[in-house]
């Protein structure tokens, strides 16, 4: 974590930055990556009628999992076919009979999940006369979260013919609000008055997106819906 911050009677300034990694017992590449910038700025004029305060959050995440537990082949019995073949490949098959899972190959398959999220606030006041204050809240959200899982061949038993699947799925989130308002307090016999009046707009968007190729028969292709023999998609 990095942080730094500046300022005087009237002007304040804070950013700070992050950066966090956590791998999997399993594999290296199966790791969770996590960056992440937030900023405040707030401002006070000199007679100390306008005030201005601005945060702006930004987050990033990548993520690389499986989707099997292999905590389950722990306990593999000892005489259970060796997982690989003497060159490293993935191994199916023992004294010329074939078995259908191998542990190893949940580690071929990948899932990839690609986070960002940006949340931002600024908040306005103005002291137009005295008990008379002009102020404003906007807000301004988004997150996208585009995953991809891949089932290839190296992760199938050849002898079943296989061929490789891949989905990739996009959802995006973004919202804004604001919200001006008026203000009015005055001194009336031995109470105090005080007028509220303001309105609120705002706006919500949500979409999902997933498309499915399936018949591959080229794991290089795997990362692209060019390579899939046919395609089904899901949007809303």
């Amino acid at each position: 974590n990095l942080s730094l911050s500046t300022g005087n009677d009237v002007t304040q300034f804070y950013m700070s930055g992050n950066y966090h990694r956590q791998a999997s017992v399993f594999s290296s590449r199966l790791a969770d990556q996590r960056t992440g910038v937030y900023a405040s700025l707030n401002h006070r004029s000199l007679d100390k009628r306008f005030a201005a305060d601005f945060m702006l959050d930004l987050a990033h995440d990548e993520n690389t999992s499986i989707a099997q537990d292999l905590t389950s082949s722990v306990n593999l019995p000892p005489d259970y076919p060796s997982l690989t073949t003497p060159s490293g490949a993935l191994n199916w098959q023992d004294k010329g009979i074939s078995f259908m899972v191998n542990p190893l190959a949940y580690l071929q398959d990948r899932y990839t999940a690609s986070t960002s999220g940006l949340l931002s606030h600024l908040q306005l006041s103005y002291r137009v006369v005295r008990g008379l204050t002009l102020k404003a809240s906007m807000g301004y959200n988004t997150i996208q979260v585009d995953e991809t899982g891949v089932v290839p061949l190296s992760a199938q038993n050849p002898a079943t013919a296989p061929t490789g699947s891949a989905e990739f799925g996009t959802k995006y989130l973004r919202n804004w609000i604001v919200e001006p308002q008026m203000e009015y307090t005055a001194r009336v016999w031995n109470g105090k008055l005080v007028v509220l009046a303001g309105s609120t707009w705002q706006s919500l968007t949500n979409t999902v997106s997933i498309t499915t190729g399936y018949g591959y028969t080229d794991d290089a292709l795997l990362g692209s819906t060019n390579g899939a023999a046919g395609l089904s998609s899901v949007n809303n």
